[in-house]
């Protein structure tokens, strides 16, 4: 076993500790705050999470290689963060990585001066030159030899960082642009479903906007074609239930295989919305094993766990990306003569994995489910599942209480009400201590961090319960929920995302927007209890922002065509 060098041994997250035994003398991100005030090296950030395949391929290839560490060691400080922890970090680097030509994602690689301001990003690199990637080690080198003879160069592209940060997070800069709903057309593949792209992810935020113009015909056919794919094709795994993350190509066959308790949540809550529009129940049923996939397999005494990892172990011990999900010959050893004819008739392989045919009814689709069940225990007997990452996320157990209860409103059904209530209790009393939201609990030690999201998911949460209930007691919550959110997060005329005010959460990404949510939730509160609250600079941000971007923002959309644009 290799001698710990670092000292994240001590740490609770599961993506840390995964690198506790590395040559790279990591630090976390709270030891990095005890002693930048001493360091003279510049920073070498690595952001990850514990379910991420690249993350484990990069940690395997280069953080485990003894003189990549040596140099790592010698010449930067080594922080390593979980972007779980600290999402508003993860926005400021992933947002820079953009603005410098990155496509952003994980890991992210990060150099930065001893302040934290960067000065260059990138994602994986591989150990070696390849995919038409330089090697890590050819990027330290560089960053090295810039850090220590060409010190200027440096100072000025942090500088001009910090500049363009303040330029673009004031509104005055901006002008107020013509919108064109119809130009968001453009973005759709009426073929495959979803956004174009040779990748295929949910983009849920999206779909949530394009549900309020339904009753366009064109929108309609898009929401079907993308709700059909999210049912039948390769990112939902029809054996045990559940979504994974995004698939690797455009027609959403091959899965990368993490599931991730957001994506699972917000799946849910569209198939509920679309169902209710279409009352086509193939997306009741997927939402309704979706949720009850999560409450088997994500549920835990201090609330909803954070995802399962892509990766696997096979019978040799060798870690495989979605190794547990592949079927061997011994999966189907429970079924049937009819039950294996069933599946013959009505399903394919691709890469060992179940597809179903797109053309199969609802009943034959029902039919099949308990064939999935049986061959999900088989499955279960002979392979272990990937690993658990256990982390209580308070902002992502709002949005699995918000998808019960939109569940429950097109179901009917009080068992997921029920779960949904005992849910937003458990984490209100263990995580909201005092005026505080805890982040993350770890088997109920709190992580003492916080950022806009917790708060206005939450506020969402206690306004969906009240909306249902018409409980009173949840309005008074709700107002102390959106005093906090004043008090810690609104600074300058403009609502951070984290306490630092260095990050705006404007953009929907896999989740929707703190700020987008925040307005709309406001406002529906606004609508019961006076709230003493001047909404005016809020929308004219939210305008201007979103007439400059408006593929980014389909939560402010959503706000707006509500309330503000005709």
């Amino acid at each position: 076993m290799k001698k710990v060098l670092n000292s994240l041994k001590d740490e609770n997250s599961q993506y840390l500790l995964q690198h506790s035994d590395n040559p790279v003398k990591w630090i976390s991100w709270g030891s990095y705050l005890k002693i930048r005030d001493s360091i003279d090296k510049p920073l070498f950030i690595s952001i990850g999470y514990s379910s991420c395949h690249w993350c484990h391929v990069m940690a395997d290839e280069s953080f485990s290689d003894e003189g990549i560490a040596a140099f790592l060691n010698d010449n930067f400080i080594p922080i390593k963060i979980d972007r779980e922890e600290y999402p508003d970090l993860d926005k400021k680097y992933q947002f820079f990585a953009q603005i410098t030509g990155s496509k952003g994602g994980w890991p992210l690689t990060v150099f930065a001066d001893l302040d934290g301001s960067p000065f260059y990003a990138g994602t994986y690199f591989p150990k070696d030159d390849g995919y038409g990637i330089p090697s890590l080690m050819r990027i330290l080198d560089s960053i090295s030899n810039l850090y220590k003879n060409s010190n200027e160069n440096i100072k000025k592209t942090t500088e001009n960082y910090r500049n363009f940060i303040a330029k673009f997070y004031d509104s005055k800069n901006l002008e107020y642009r013509e919108t064109d709903f119809n130009a968001f057309k453009d973005l759709f593949d009426y073929e495959n479903g979803g956004l174009k792209g040779s990748t295929k992810f949910p983009n849920i935020p999206v779909m949530e906007y394009l549900l309020y113009h339904i009753d366009d015909n064109d929108v309609l056919k898009f929401l079907v074609k993308t709700a059909d794919a999210l049912c039948l094709s390769g990112i939902y795994d029809q054996i045990d239930g559940g979504f994974f993350r995004y698939t690797v190509d455009g027609d959403w066959n091959i899965p990368h295989f993490e599931k991730m308790l957001y994506d699972n949540a917000l799946n849910i809550s569209f198939l509920s919305k679309l169902y209710e529009k279409t009352e086509n129940e193939l997306y009741l049923l997927t939402a309704k094993k979706t949720a009850d996939f999560c409450i088997e397999f994500f549920d835990t005494e201090y609330g909803f766990g954070a995802s399962y990892d892509a990766d696997s172990y096979d019978e040799n011990g060798n870690k495989k990306e979605g190794y547990f999900y592949t079927l061997t010959e011994e999966s189907f050893y429970d079924l049937t003569v009819d039950e294996a004819k069933l599946l013959s008739e009505h399903c394919y392989f691709n890469n060992n994995h179940i597809r179903i045919n797109n053309s199969l009814s609802l009943d034959t689709f029902k039919r099949l489910q308990p064939i999935f069940s049986k061959i999900s225990n088989r499955r279960s007997n002979i392979k272990k599942r990937p690993n658990f990452d256990n982390k209580v996320i308070f902002s992502w157990n709002c949005l699995m209480i918000n998808a019960l209860l939109d569940f429950y409103e097109v179901s009917s059904d009080e068992f997921y009400f029920n779960k949904a209530v005992d849910s937003y209790f458990k984490i209100f009393h263990a995580m909201y201590t005092g005026d505080e939201i805890n982040r993350i609990s770890y088997q109920g030690k709190l992580l003492k961090h916080s950022v806009l999201e917790d708060y206005v998911y939450f506020l969402s949460s206690t306004n969906k319960i009240f909306s249902i209930t018409k409980d009173k007691n949840f309005l008074n919550i709700g107002k102390k929920i959106l005093l906090d959110i004043l008090e810690k997060f609104y600074s300058k005329n403009i609502l951070w995302y984290n306490k630092n005010n260095d990050v705006v959460d404007i953009f929907d990404d896999a989740t929707p927007s703190s700020f987008g949510l925040f307005l709309k939730e406001s406002e529906m509160l606004g609508r019961y209890i006076d709230l003493n609250l001047n909404f005016d600079e809020f929308v004219e941000f939210a305008k201007k922002f979103h007439s400059n971007y408006p593929f980014a923002t389909p939560s402010l959309a959503i706000f707006l065509e509500k309330n503000y644009i005709s």
